[in-house]
């Protein structure tokens, strides 16, 4: 037996899987004949034999001319990319075409019914895999609920806590008013937040509109400003994007900056023999807007860089640690960057990076 006829020959443990598992035969691609029936392709197509050629094959698949020219171009080929289908009284088929080495060719049958039952019970599972995660993330919006309603809330407390005081000192000026003015501004806030974690759970798309950058840090200021005062902190703003604009969601942008302010607020506290110092800088890089909000906390390591980002990972004590992992989610629906890394001197520095509008 020479090599080709003994490449040819199936081991017989082979051809016990095959008779088993699949309705193939095999063509010897040197010869262009048939080498090999399985016992469940003879049992669809049992005018096929051993030694036939790659036309008479082609003709006893096909319902028609023309499909018979597809099929045999596609043997010839070696070519499946071709739909071809077999009909019997009974059934219909796939005719698959496998290239699986430089002496074999296979053709499979492959029944239509048991293909559409597969896909009836792919579209199942994925249905209970979407309801799983479905369900999952509702019972994660509480948490992220309760985070985010923080921000606003906090922010509410410190203005009616100045209002107050004021009040309470006899004092009614331009400050009051502004505070108000504050206050219901966050009111708006808050139900906004509550509307889009509603609509979280049918879009992560942001709605999109255009904001001013020096707007936008300043509205967030505004927001932190009774609560920079009361803590006597030393806060500046560097803006060097006057009238650059980026397309975003306002609230969600707001809720970045506002959650990056107070962290920065945080990691100063920290350091009880320090003044606290934040500092804003807005510039243009690129076709980017940077937005850079460093503290003079104590910093965090190259590990802690990346590890803050893990939901449900915080290092404070009070934290619920999904802050951070929220900003960077937002920033990526904006198709920006959101990262953080250590001051040479102290504290760290959270960066922003944002697409400026064309």
């Amino acid at each position: 037996m020479n090599d080709h006829n003994r490449s040819c020959k199936l081991d017989s443990e082979l051809v016990d899987i095959f008779n088993i598992l699949d309705p193939v035969l095999i063509i010897d691609k040197i010869t262009q004949q048939v080498r090999w029936i399985s016992i469940k392709f003879r049992d669809i197509e049992n005018r096929i034999e051993i030694g036939d050629n790659l036309e008479s094959v082609s003709n006893l698949l096909s319902s028609d001319s023309i499909n018979q020219r597809k099929l045999y171009s596609s043997l010839i080929n070696y070519d499946s990319r071709i739909n071809h289908i077999f009909k019997t009284n009974s059934q219909e088929y796939d005719i698959e075409i496998h290239h699986i080495s430089k002496l074999k060719l296979v053709v499979r049958l492959k029944c239509l019914e048991v293909r559409m039952l597969a896909n009836s019970r792919h579209l199942e599972d994925r249905e209970k895999l979407l309801f799983t995660s479905r369900s999952i993330t509702v019972s994660e919006m509480a948490s992220t609920l309760a985070h985010e309603l923080n921000q606003p809330i906090g922010a509410l407390s410190n203005l009616i806590f100045g209002i107050k005081s004021r009040l309470e000192n006899g004092v009614y000026n331009n400050d009051v008013s502004v505070a108000l003015d504050n206050s219901l501004e966050q009111i708006k806030f808050t139900a906004d937040i509550i509307s889009r974690i509603r609509d979280f759970t049918h879009s992560r798309k942001p709605t999109l509109s255009t904001i001013k950058i020096t707007t936008l840090v300043n509205k967030c200021v505004s927001l932190m400003d009774w609560e920079i005062k009361n803590a006597h902190i030393e806060f500046s703003y560097l803006d060097d994007t006057e009238d650059i604009s980026v397309f975003g969601d306002e609230v969600m942008l707001q809720q970045v900056i506002v959650n990056l302010i107070r962290n920065g607020i945080d990691a100063g506290k920290e350091s009880p023999n320090t003044k606290t110092k934040v500092n804003i800088t807005t510039s243009l890089k690129d076709n980017y807007i940077e937005i850079l909000i460093k503290d003079n906390g104590k910093g965090i390591s190259k590990n802690e860089a990346d590890s803050v980002f893990i939901p449900f990972a915080s290092n404070k004590t009070s934290g619920m640690g999904i802050g951070l992992n929220i900003c960077r989610s937002f920033i990526e629906l904006h198709k920006g960057k959101l990262w953080l890394s250590r001051n040479p001197d102290a504290g760290c520095t959270s960066h922003i990076m944002l697409p400026m509008t064309s």
